[in-house]
């Protein structure tokens, strides 16, 4: 078993009011909110990112009281992170471990105590909709322009957005996870800046909030709208009946939880990509349906020599058991990282 033992001088006084920690290793990055919640427990967020690029490989919401340990365990793209919080006197010490295959990577936090943020407040990093942390509401909405090149070539589908909303519930920014042709993507996103919503929410108290949204398209007819946009994490009971009914899948995030591999084919290695040394990750972004079967699949970052098509042949070919939201299976949207690894070559004897 490979084992990559990393301290991360990481530990933090337990106080009454909301701070954000932080820490950097080789593989991981780790950002962790804690806020102080109803009677003397205290929330935190903990975010996992993947190095380099900093994409977000888990964003996990605890609870405990004050002074009391807490422990979770998650499954994320086919790696199981464990995380544990532990109080010792006015010190809050922290071991996350990441395990894909036989590869630990453990961060572990030493007595070190670094500069916190006293209190949450407007320009600290926005959370994730999720656990303690309540979804905004749209209060003001505006609908996105169907385009005429899109009405003519009768294109349908979604665009998913993800939009920081900050504690006044305007929209700061909006970046696309999920594009359409045609000038429907950038349509959802003009329209998108005009809505304005009730804040979401931590503890009774207005946070900036980091929240998906999904914006149908649908060519027009004359029985139905032509858009319709639906929250696509924190989602409620009626936008559950939409997924069911075939209507567009959801973010594994919030109340939404990512589905499970139980069948994995492992790609196959090009020998172009063999001969020329290439290793590295692919990012495939699947659609996982309700039964658990690959739906679509699409390349988000690639690798060269074949690698990527290697990648989305085996993805297409693992079964799931299907994401879940509120006890019932639901078509969703999930990341997975394939990493290609060129094998060790044989070491040398030592001299006699």
């Amino acid at each position: 078993m490979k084992r990559f033992a990393i301290l991360s001088l990481l530990a933090f006084a337990v106080s009454a009011s909301a701070a954000t920690y932080e820490a950097r290793t080789a593989h991981h990055a780790v950002v962790i909110h804690a806020l102080p919640a109803a009677g003397d427990d205290v929330v935190y967020d903990v975010t996992i990112s993947e190095l380099p690029g900093e994409n977000t490989l888990a964003s996990v919401p605890m609870r405990a009281k004050t002074g009391a340990a807490v422990d979770k365990q998650v499954d994320v793209d086919g790696q199981q992170v464990s995380i544990h919080l532990a109080p010792a006197g006015n010190v809050m010490a922290y071991k996350i471990e990441i395990r894909k295959g036989d590869v630990i990577d453990s961060i572990q936090s030493a007595g070190a105590t670094p500069s916190a943020r006293a209190m949450y407040a407007p320009g600290d990093p926005p959370l994730r909709v999720g656990g303690d942390v309540k979804a905004p509401v749209v209060i003001h909405r505006v609908e996105p322009i169907y385009t005429v090149l899109a009405r003519k070539s009768r294109i349908s589908g979604i665009v998913i957005l993800e939009a920081i909303i900050d504690h006044t519930g305007v929209v700061k920014d909006v970046q696309i996870l999920k594009p359409l042709p045609f000038g429907l993507d950038q349509a959802a996103i003009d329209a998108v800046k005009q809505w304005t919503f009730r804040p979401g929410m931590l503890n009774g108290q207005p946070v900036d909030v980091i929240f998906n949204l999904t914006i149908l398209f649908r060519a027009p007819d004359a029985a139905s709208p032509a858009v319709d946009s639906v929250p696509s994490s924190g989602a409620a009971q009626p936008v559950l009946s939409s997924n069911a009914a075939g209507g567009p899948p959801f973010r594994v995030g919030g109340d939404v939880t990512p589905p499970v591999v139980l069948h994995h084919v492992e790609p196959m290695y090009p020998d172009a990509a063999r001969r020329a040394q290439i290793s590295g990750m692919v990012v495939i972004e699947a659609v996982i349906d309700r039964a658990g079967v690959v739906k679509d699949a699409r390349v988000l970052e690639p690798l060269p020599f074949g690698l990527s098509e290697a990648a989305l042949e085996a993805v297409r070919q693992w079964k799931f058991r299907p994401g879940m939201l509120q006890g019932k299976p639901v078509e969703v949207i999930f990341n997975l990282k394939i990493n290609f690894h060129l094998p060790e070559p044989p070491s040398e004897p030592p001299p006699r």
